[in-house]
């Protein structure tokens, strides 16, 4: 009796010991925690007991928030700049949409203007270039006029006479250049020319106070007829004014009202260029019968670049003061910045006033000269 107890206490410490090594080799799910006891899955060297526990514990995609294992990519995934997708679709989600087309922009080609902006191939980048007013075609580099934009070719073309810009397809017998659009409302006709100057001449007078009672000539020209009459063959000069008179041959002295007065005007300028040219020429009229002793090349045009630069803000064409600053003949941009200092605090009346002193302060240079 005693042995048989002996030997069920030791079958009953074998099973015992036989079921702890089997517990001891069943695993335990990384996920869930539950003990395998069957199939497992492994990930990384953890094992899952089932396939949800497995999906659970593989990368989400950082699109659509689900597991790798559910997208068609099965198990495998995408990764770029840190994130994972599963799936192409939700790559291409990810990505910028082109500026141009709206598809998603895989080859994030950026604008160098607009770096928010990317463009999903070479050929929608290039509709978001800048295009030559001329020829049209996309600009990598451009040249830009008065805010224009042309490609080199095309802003070496000929420029307009009026608005300066390049393209001018009109070629007149003194060699200018006019733009079709310009061409349609250029001062051709000499009649209409007087009625301009007459115009501008009164309206000096009304706005400024201005006048002179010189009965002057007035003279519709081209290119050609100012260069014979100035000496000058390049088409900078847009119009003169002359004065002259005739001279006793003995005494030198000047023939009482032998005076002749002219103005010169370039024909085929716009309205607004013929305001500017005539209000400017008439501006040397009036420096010539109030302040004749007044003399000097940066005095003279600067009083006349600012005459006119009133008149231009009076008709509303302020852009032409503009030009003006920038004129290449740098006397007249720096008599007309000169001229603009003196009337920065009173306006006209400083200007006049100076022009007085200048006059007055000449004339008895000239007077003390003589009396030497």
């Amino acid at each position: 009796m005693k042995k048989l107890f002996l030997s069920l206490l030791i079958f009953i410490l074998l099973a015992f010991l036989s079921a702890s090594v089997l517990l001891a080799q069943n695993r335990i799910c990384a996920n869930c925690g539950k003990t395998i006891t069957k199939n497992f899955l492994e990930y990384n060297s953890q094992p899952y007991c089932s396939q949800k526990c497995f999906e659970a514990a593989l990368p989400k995609c950082s699109v659509c928030g689900k597991s790798v294992g559910e997208g068609t990519k099965q198990g495998e995934f995408l990764k770029h700049n840190g994130k994972i997708f599963c799936s192409d679709k939700c790559f291409e989600r990810s990505l910028p949409k082109c500026a141009a087309c709206g598809k998603p922009a895989k080859k994030q080609i950026r604008s160098t203007d607009d770096a928010s902006k990317a463009y999903c191939s070479q050929e929608c980048y290039q509709t978001s270039l800048p295009k030559c007013e001329l020829c049209q075609k996309s600009l990598n580099g451009w040249k830009e006029m008065a805010g224009h934009i042309y490609c080199n070719d095309c802003a070496a073309l000929p420029k307009c006479l009026d608005c300066r810009l390049p393209g001018a397809s009109i070629e007149l017998p003194d060699g200018r250049h006019i733009c079709q659009t310009c061409e349609k409302t250029a001062v051709i006709s000499r009649d209409q020319a007087q009625r301009l100057f007459e115009q501008v001449r009164g309206d000096i007078e009304k706005h400024l106070g201005l006048t002179t009672d010189h009965r002057i000539t007035f003279q519709l020209v081209d290119a050609r007829e100012l260069g014979r009459i100035t000496g000058v063959t390049v088409f900078s000069e847009q119009g003169l004014y002359s004065h002259k008179w005739k001279t006793y041959q003995t005494a030198k002295t000047k023939v009482p009202d032998s005076d002749t007065f002219v103005i010169y005007i370039l024909s085929h300028l716009t309205p607004k260029y013929f305001y500017n040219i005539a209000a400017h020429e008439l501006a040397h009229d009036i420096h010539d019968a109030l302040y004749p002793n007044a003399k000097g090349k940066e005095l003279e045009e600067g009083f006349a670049e600012y005459i006119s630069s009133l008149m231009n803000a009076y008709w509303g064409n302020d852009s032409l003061n503009l030009e003006k600053l920038h004129n290449q003949e740098k006397i007249y941009a720096q008599g007309y910045q000169k001229f603009l200092k003196i009337a920065e605090k009173n306006g006209l009346s400083d200007v006049l006033a100076y022009m007085e002193k200048q006059n007055q302060t000449s004339k008895s240079k000239a007077i003390k000269k003589k009396t030497k």
